[in-house]
C-alpha cells in the first residue's frame, strides 16, 4: 500500500489547472438560486416557500451532481496512475555487417584524399544516421577481423573506425572471403535469421569469395570505393620519402575500380552495387536491399516503464452521475471531453513539480547533465549508469556492485578499469564469461585490461620508471590504449575523463597523517598515484590497441591451423 502510495502520480497533470472550474459551477449555481430574491420581495414568504421548495431542491441537487460530475471528469483527463508495467522494447532485427577494406589497395588516391580516407567518412556518416538495429564492423586484409560485434551503440563503433588503416593489418592481402565468413559467424551468435552485409571495397578478385556466403536472407551489397582511372597506391615510411608500391616484377602496381565487375558479384549475392557518392544516395539504395521478412522484431535486453492510466476508472461514477436525472443535453459534452482526454498520450509533464525523482532524472542523463542525474536518481542501476557517465567511478562500482547479472558484472569491470584497479576489473570480466562464455565484449574488454597491466609491469621494470612517469617522458607511443568502453548500460561507455578518481578504500585525511610515517604506507599511496597518472596519459586513439589485437588473433589462427600464410597471393 505504501509502496503505491509512493509511486502515485498523475500521467497529464497540467489538466489539474482545471479544478477550478468545479467550485466555479458551484457558485454559478448559488447564484441561480439566489436569483428568487426577486419574488420574495413580492410574495409572502408562506407562499413563496410553498411555490419555490420543489423547484430549488431540484436545482440544488443538479448543482452538486453537476460539480461532481466535473471533478471526476478532470481527474480521470489528468490520469491516475500507481502501477508500473515493464514494457520491453521492440528493436529490429534486420541488422546491418559491414564489412570493410583495409587492404593496401585502399591507400590509392584516386579520390581525394585517399580511398581509405574516403571510406571511412562515409562509414562514419552510415552510423550517424543509423537509428535502429544491430551493426557491426569486420575489417579484413590478408586476414579478417571483428572489430564489434553486433551492437545498438553506433558512437562505440565510430569511435574506432578511425583507427583503421592498411598498416595496421598484420597479414597484407585481400581476403574478403574471411571476412564474410566472419559477419555470417556473427549473425549465427546472435541467433539473427537474416539480415544486410555491407561490403566497402575497391575490388572482389573472385565472385564466389562473395556468393558462398550471400543468400537472399543475408544478401552482400557492395559499395565501391575508387574511379576506372585507377592511381599507384603510395607507400609512406616514417623518416623517408613516399614511394610507390611495386609488384614483384618491379612494375608499379596501379589500381583500378571495377565497377560492372562488382556489380555482376553484388548481383549474384543477392545484394546491389553502388560506386562511392558525395551525397547519401548510394547508402540510402544499399540499406534497402529487400530482405524475405520485413518488419521483424525481438525483445531488447532493456525495458521501459509503461505506467497504466486508471482514469478510465472514473468513468463509471462519471456515467452515473450523467444518467442521474439531468435535464437532456445539459451534460452531452461531458462523454466526449472525456474521450478526448482518453485519446491524449501520456505525456511527460513540463515542470519538474509534476515528475517523479527517476523521470526527473533520465531527462538530465537525456540531456547530458549526467552529474546532476546521478544526484537525483533513487533507481540503483540507472544510478550507476548516471555516476559512470560524469566520471564517477567510486560511486558506479558501489553501484554496479549489487547487481550479479551478467550485465552488472560486466559494467562493473569497466567501472574498475577506469578507476584504475585493474586486477579487479580482470576478476569481474572473468565472471561475467563464467556465466555467459559467449560474451564478447568482456572477452575484448578483459584483453584490453590485461594489455594495460602487462604495459605497467613492463614500465615499472625499467630502473627509471617512476621518474619516467612524473616527468611524462619515456613512455613509448606503443603503449597506447583504448579504454574499455561498456556497451550494455544505453550509452554509458561515451563518459570518458581523464581525472583521476578515488577508490572506495581509499584513506581519509586523518588517516593518511597517522600513517605519513609508515614506509609502506607511502609506497602503496605512491603505487597508487602512479597507476592513476599512468592511466591518465593513456590516449583514446585505439589504433595501436587494435593492431596488437588483430596480432594476436592471427598468431592464434596460426596455431590452430585455421589460418596459412600464401605467399602466392599478392600484397594488395
Amino acid at each position: 500500500m505504501m509502496a503505491a502510495l509512493a509511486d502515485f502520480h498523475f500521467l497529464r497533470p497540467l489538466w489539474l489547472f482545471a479544478l477550478p472550474v468545479a467550485p466555479l459551477l458551484w457558485w454559478l449555481g448559488r447564484l441561480a438560486l439566489a436569483g428568487a430574491g426577486g419574488w420574495r420581495e413580492a410574495v409572502a414568504p408562506e407562499l413563496l416557500r410553498v411555490l419555490l421548495e420543489e423547484r430549488d431542491q431540484g436545482r440544488g441537487l443538479r448543482t452538486k451532481l453537476l460539480v461532481a460530475a466535473a471533478l471526476l471528469m478532470i481527474l480521470a483527463l489528468a490520469g491516475p496512475t500507481w502501477e508500473r508495467l515493464p514494457e520491453p522494447v521492440a528493436q529490429r532485427t534486420g541488422g546491418l555487417v559491414v564489412v570493410l577494406d583495409v587492404s593496401m589497395s585502399m591507400l590509392a588516391e584516386d579520390v581525394e584524399p585517399s580511398r581509405m580516407v574516403r571510406a571511412r567518412h562515409k562509414l562514419a556518416d552510415l552510423l550517424g544516421e543509423r537509428q535502429e538495429g544491430l551493426t557491426a564492423l569486420v575489417a579484413y586484409a590478408g586476414d579478417a577481423h571483428v572489430v564489434t560485434p553486433l551492437t545498438d551503440d553506433t558512437r562505440t563503433i565510430a569511435n574506432l573506425v578511425g583507427a583503421l588503416h592498411p598498416t595496421m593489418m598484420p597479414v597484407q592481402g585481400s581476403r574478403p572471403a574471411a571476412a564474410l565468413e566472419l559477419a555470417r559467424q556473427l549473425y549465427r551468435n546472435a541467433g539473427i535469421e537474416q539480415g544486410r552485409i555491407l561490403l566497402i571495397t575497391d575490388a572482389v578478385e573472385r565472385a564466389r569469395d562473395v556468393t558462398e556466403h550471400a543468400t537472399p536472407s543475408f544478401p552482400v551489397s557492395i559499395l565501391g570505393v575508387g574511379t576506372a582511372t585507377g592511381a599507384p597506391i603510395p607507400v609512406r615510411t616514417p623518416g623517408r620519402a613516399p614511394q610507390l608500391l611495386r609488384a614483384d616484377d618491379g612494375s608499379v602496381v596501379h589500381v583500378r575500380l571495377d565497377a560492372e565487375h562488382l556489380e555482376e558479384v553484388a548481383e549474384a549475392g543477392h545484394g546491389r552495387y553502388r560506386s562511392l557518392a558525395i551525397d547519401g544516395s548510394d547508402l540510402a539504395e544499399l540499406l534497402e536491399t529487400p530482405l524475405p521478412r520485413r518488419g521483424e522484431s525481438r525483445e531488447a535486453e532493456r525495458q521501459f516503464d509503461i505506467w497504466s492510466d486508471a482514469g478510465y476508472w472514473l468513468l463509471i461514477p462519471l456515467a452515473l452521475l450523467v444518467l442521474g436525472g439531468f435535464r437532456r443535453g445539459a451534460l452531452a459534452v461531458v462523454p466526449a471531453l472525456v474521450t478526448v482526454g482518453a485519446l491524449l498520450g501520456s505525456q511527460p509533464a513540463g515542470a519538474d513539480f509534476w515528475e517523479r525523482p527517476d523521470q526527473r532524472a533520465h531527462r538530465l542523463l537525456q540531456g547530458g547533465d549526467a552529474e546532476r542525474a546521478a544526484g537525483v536518481f533513487e533507481d540503483r542501476s540507472w544510478r550507476a549508469v548516471a555516476r559512470y557517465r560524469s566520471a564517477d567511478y567510486t560511486g558506479a562500482i558501489q553501484d554496479f556492485a549489487v547487481d550479479p547479472t551478467p550485465t552488472g558484472r560486466f559494467n562493473l569491470g569497466n567501472s574498475l578499469a577506469r578507476a584504475g584497479r585493474l586486477e579487479e576489473a580482470v576478476i569481474a570480466f572473468d565472471a561475467v564469461l563464467r556465466a555467459a562464455p559467449g560474451h564478447e565484449d568482456s572477452a575484448h574488454n578483459k584483453a584490453l585490461v590485461e594489455e594495460m597491466l602487462r604495459q605497467q609491469e613492463a614500465s615499472e621494470g625499467k630502473p627509471n620508471a617512476s621518474s619516467d612517469r612524473r616527468t611524462g617522458e619515456g613512455m613509448p607511443s606503443e603503449t597506447a590504449a583504448a579504454r574499455p568502453d561498456p556497451s550494455s548500460t544505453g550509452n554509458a561507455g561515451d563518459a570518458a575523463s581523464d581525472q583521476p578518481a578515488s577508490g572506495e578504500d581509499n584513506p581519509s585525511a586523518q588517516q593518511v597523517a597517522d600513517d605519513s610515517g609508515n614506509p609502506e604506507h607511502r609506497r602503496s599511496q605512491e603505487a597508487r598515484a602512479a597507476t592513476e597518472q599512468w592511466l591518465r596519459r593513456i590516449p583514446d586513439d585505439p589504433t595501436g590497441l587494435l593492431a596488437r589485437k588483430f596480432q594476436h588473433e592471427t598468431r592464434r589462427r596460426l596455431r590452430s591451423g585455421d589460418y596459412r600464410y600464401r605467399q602466392t597471393e599478392r600484397v594488395w
